[in-house]
């Protein structure tokens, strides 16, 4: 009878006290009205466009991006598209209510006040990610090289730069057909299906828009590496790389990288890289490489 009790006790005074939380944040912050749901068909794409550009926000808080990867999200603007908030809701089994965050968005962009007020007030299953300090969730961390006109690749990558520049490798745009041969042959963890679907969706709309490409290492009969990268405004996103593990000495990645920050350093003056990762201890030292700094974002 005790540990029942006990039992009851764990799981409903963590309730109780949310519904407290939730209760006090009210009172102290009532709901801003500015803020309106807008339907996605109603959104002005151009106004969603420049907030972004004037936040400095990443490549994935555009409108297009969510819209592209899923339709299970709802968004917020305030005024006159002086803030803007996608905000992914969906239904488990079309019962449960949901906040998960969508594939190759790393964290909600926006006004935090707002975002912590969305995320205190759901009730149902939620796992995001927010780029402010909540105080609740542990921490992740993600690359991000703030590429200017004085950066240059370090004597290590001018290295690796000239071996295979003495191999003759090439570097050329890759089709979608190249690079989801390589991811099925030769990265490392699984591929699965609604991973791939999402991914192709997005790499056709950036590509329509001019902004997504595919960069790839060959050597006159196969694909050593291949870089799917999305550049808008003044950022980009490093959103899936894949390499051939036989020619891992070489670093080719290295090789395309250096390439695609140097193209980027000649069409502006100041860009945004997110590595889009890692918290993986060797994956985050060699994004370092290149003079990527960890920035920390939070789970909620």
């Amino acid at each position: 009878m005790l540990i029942c009790c006990k039992i009851i006790q764990e799981k409903v005074v963590p309730i109780k006290n949310r519904f407290v939380g939730i209760f006090e944040h009210n009172l102290i912050q009532p709901f801003d009205m500015t803020w309106q749901k807008i339907p996605h068909h109603a959104i002005d794409h151009e106004q969603w466009f420049n907030c972004l550009l004037r936040r400095g926000a990443p490549v994935f808080a555009e409108f297009w991006y969510w819209q592209s990867i899923t339709d299970q999200f709802e968004a917020w603007v305030k005024g006159d598209y002086e803030d803007v908030v996608a905000i992914p809701r969906s239904r488990k089994w079309g019962v449960i209510p949901t906040m998960r965050m969508p594939l190759y968005v790393k964290w909600l962009s926006g006004d935090p006040t707002f975002i912590a007020k969305q995320i205190q007030k759901f009730w149902g299953w939620r796992k995001v990610f927010v780029d402010f300090d909540n105080h609740q969730g542990k921490s992740h961390q993600v690359q991000v090289l703030r590429l200017n006109r004085d950066w240059a690749p370090s004597k290590e990558l001018r290295k690796k730069i000239k071996k295979c520049e003495d191999a003759q490798y090439q570097i050329v745009e890759a089709t979608w057909n190249d690079f989801s041969i390589m991811m099925e042959a030769h990265h490392p963890y699984a591929w699965p299906l609604v991973q791939r679907q999402t991914l192709q969706r997005l790499y056709e709309a950036s590509k329509a828009r001019g902004l997504g490409m595919l960069k790839g290492v060959w050597n006159g009969e196969q694909w050593l590496s291949i870089q799917l990268y999305i550049q808008s405004r003044d950022q980009m996103s490093l959103i899936q790389n894949v390499s051939h593990p036989e020619f891992r000495n070489d670093d080719p990645m290295a090789f395309l990288l250096s390439h695609i920050f140097i193209e980027a350093q000649n069409q502006s003056s100041t860009m945004q890289i997110n590595f889009m990762g890692s918290d993986h201890a060797g994956v985050a030292k060699y994004n370092q490489k290149f003079g990527a700094l960890d920035e920390i974002y939070w789970e909620w």
